[in-house]
Formats: structure tokens, sequence, C-alpha cells
């Protein structure tokens, strides 16, 4: 007989912003799952469809996170910060190398640490500044990156962006 109807897929090798969510839910009609985690740890966060963009899920059992700015304070929820986490109570804690955002349904992850910007003593999502730079009607894609700026510990901010073809 016919295979079954896709029921639901696990998203896990990068984030899923929103217009990823919804192309993958117009092809297959469903949204998609996170998985979150690392070889050295496996799973860390998990969390079913209808996620916000960009974040991964809830922990998994034991596992404990928390967002902290460059001396290891913690961040306000919304401030961008290095994702730390922790796999059981009293053991060390681990840099997971991620920028991330503490969010109501689990951390928002922005990108990898050292693909980060850093603009006017915060840091900037490359990811974030791309979506937003795809959401105007005249861009097709874009990619932004820094190089280092005229200041110590200031980066400066370069994007590529592809115009749409104003003929079609």
């Amino acid at each position: 007989g016919p295979a079954p109807a896709l029921r639901i897929a696990m998203v896990g090798a990068g984030p899923v912003d929103e217009a990823l969510e919804a192309t993958f839910r117009e092809a297959f009609g469903v949204g998609t799952a996170r998985n979150y985690g690392s070889t050295e740890t496996g799973a860390l966060f998990a969390g079913l469809p209808d996620l916000p963009p960009l974040c991964v899920g809830s922990p998994m059992p034991g596992v404990e996170y928390r967002v902290v700015d460059d001396v290891g304070r913690p961040c306000a929820p919304g401030s961008a910060g290095t994702l730390m986490i922790r796999m059981a109570p009293g053991m060390p804690w681990r840099d997971t190398l991620d920028l991330a955002e503490s969010g109501n349904s689990g951390p928002v992850i922005l990108g990898r640490r050292h693909s980060a910007i850093r603009r006017g003593g915060q840091w900037v999502a490359p990811l974030e500044v791309e979506a937003v730079l795809r959401e105007h009607p005249g861009v097709r894609d874009a990619h932004v990156w820094s190089e280092p700026g005229r200041f110590d510990g200031e980066d400066l901010m370069l994007a590529d962006v592809e115009a749409v073809d104003p003929r079609h």
C-alpha cells in the first residue's frame, strides 16, 4: 500500500529560522521538531513543532543551561551571550561556543560565537541580520560577515546582498 503520511521531521544540524520553517511546512505539511546537542554531549535540547524561530526546545532531563556575558554573568532575557550547559547538578558548566538568547521555550541559537560580530559592546548574530535583509522585497539573498574594526573589540559588519531582478 501507500507509504504513511509524514508525521514529524526533526532538524538538528542548524538553526531553523522563520523562512525555513514556513517553506518546510508548505512543502511537507508539517512543522519541524528541533534537536540540539553535540558529539561530546549527545542531545541537550529538544522540542516539537511550532517552536519560535531559532529556538531549539527545552532542556533534556537533567540538563541545565544559562546564557552568560563575556565575564560569566547571566544575561538579561533577550540579550545575546554564550550558551553554557551542565549535564547534571554538580557537574562543571560547559561552553557550547554558541551565541544564544534565553527564550520562553528554551534557548534561541543565534550562531557560532566565532562567527558572531561585536558591535557597540553587543554581540550581533549574522544569521539574524541576514534574515532581516531577506525580508526586504528587493533582496533575493544576503550573506553577512565581519572583519576586524579599527578599535579593539569592535568588528566591521559587511554584507553581500543579491538584489531581486526587477525584470521578473
